[in-house]
């Protein structure tokens, strides 16, 4: 269910309102382990540069593409 999540709804979020929403993401992440290991799901498709760096600052890639848990 997190890569459907992931790779789907929160790529579009970014890329369509990235600036709007990049500020709640980030501290959402910060307070919300699970929630940094859904961004590191997220591929930069369509997100702005500056926008997929922010996500990249946060997330948390364990457990995606064979990274160790």
């Amino acid at each position: 269910m997190q890569s459907v999540l992931a790779a789907g709804p929160l790529e579009d979020l970014f890329g369509w309102h990235g600036a709007q929403f990049i500020g709640r993401v980030e501290q959402e992440a910060r307070n919300d382990p699970s929630f940094a290991q859904l961004l590191g799901g997220v591929w930069k498709s369509t997100i702005p540069e500056n926008i997929w760096l922010r996500v990249q600052a946060v997330w948390n890639r364990r457990g995606w593409d064979g990274i160790p848990e």
